[in-house]
């Protein structure tokens, strides 16, 4: 069954370079966008809706995954749901995050990003991001992070789906246990709060 990611970014090399590699795969379909408003209304335009007597109903999104950078344009910062179709809204990837669950697509979350601090490592595990990837990475690493999600997804006993992250010194330790019950961890680098992307 084909897997579909939304990948939310606004730097163009990196979509170009995920759309080359991935041209001819048939185990996924992405869908790019540039900002979260452009994601927001992706996972809109896939998503099966039911008209009820109180409005609209979500169904189902069709979309299982949501690759998202963390620092992106965002001049309403922790905007309400309902205030989503303004036309000048570009979201941050928390803000984005959290616009997702407001509207409860149920979809897999992974943050990409060259910046975090522990605050943003709280934000984005708050908002239910199963893996964060920081940047440079390969396309190889990105597809691993996509391929746990999925695994993770088919094993539906587990608990916490991103495990959790806390700070150790000068990195992150991230844990979680695999599809067989296996505890897993993996260090992250600590960056700067005023690095750039």
């Amino acid at each position: 069954m084909v897997k579909r990611v939304l990948i939310v970014e606004d730097e163009e090399a990196l979509r170009d370079a995920i759309q080359l590699k991935y041209e001819n795969d048939k185990r996924y379909l992405f869908y790019f966008a540039s900002n979260g408003k452009e994601g927001l209304q992706l996972l809109s335009t896939y998503t099966e809706w039911e008209e009820t007597s109180e409005g609209r109903r979500l169904l189902r999104c069709k979309i299982d995954l949501v690759v998202t950078d963390l620092r992106m344009p965002s001049p309403y910062r922790n905007s309400a749901a309902q205030t989503i179709k303004a036309e000048n809204h570009v979201y941050d990837g928390v803000d984005f995050l959290r616009q997702i669950n407001n509207l409860k697509y149920d979809v897999g979350k992974i943050v990409i990003s060259a910046y975090g601090d522990d605050k943003v490592m709280q934000d984005i595990m708050a908002e239910g991001a199963f893996r964060f990837l920081p940047k440079p990475f390969t396309l190889d690493q990105l597809e691993k992070a996509f391929n746990d999600y999925f695994k993770h997804k088919s094993h539906l006993s587990r608990k916490t789906p991103g495990g959790f992250i806390e700070p150790r010194g000068n990195y992150y330790l991230q844990r979680w246990r695999d599809e067989n019950g296996k505890a897993r961890s993996l260090s992250i680098p600590r960056y700067n709060v005023s690095s750039g992307e």
